[in-house]
């Protein structure tokens, strides 16, 4: 499911080819939230399919992230990540980065957003 687009839609109709082939799933498990992006993270997955993330809170839960679909990731495609990071690190929720695709894994390394990351207490995997 997107998080805008409701149940077996996603956040790419009406873009243009590369822009906004991207998308959010987001899963509420017993232990907290996951959190799953695919395709091309970018300004157009942050209008529309991002409304959900900043209003699911789960204080004192645990919010995985994964990022092992994302073909391309923008500067506002790390921007949501950020704040989303922020955001339950301030929530004291434990954040787990599960998965990272190669070019993500290239991004937060490049970026320092991985080390950032790991001085926030975030468990960041492969």
């Amino acid at each position: 499911m997107d998080a805008d687009a409701g149940p077996g839609r996603d956040a790419s109709s009406d873009a243009p080819s590369g822009r906004g082939t991207g998308g959010v799933d987001l899963t509420s498990t017993e232990h907290g939230l996951v959190v799953a992006f695919w395709g091309v993270v970018d300004d157009v997955v942050r209008d529309r399919g991002t409304a959900d993330l900043w209003e699911l809170r789960a204080p004192g839960g645990t919010l995985e992230i994964d990022c092992s679909r994302v073909t391309a990731m923008d500067s506002i495609g790390l921007s949501i990540l950020v704040r989303l990071v922020r955001d339950a690190v301030e929530d004291d929720q434990r954040v787990r980065f599960t998965r990272a695709s190669a070019p993500v894994a290239e991004l937060l390394a490049t970026s320092g957003v991985r080390d950032w990351m790991l001085d926030l207490g975030v468990e960041v995997g492969p």
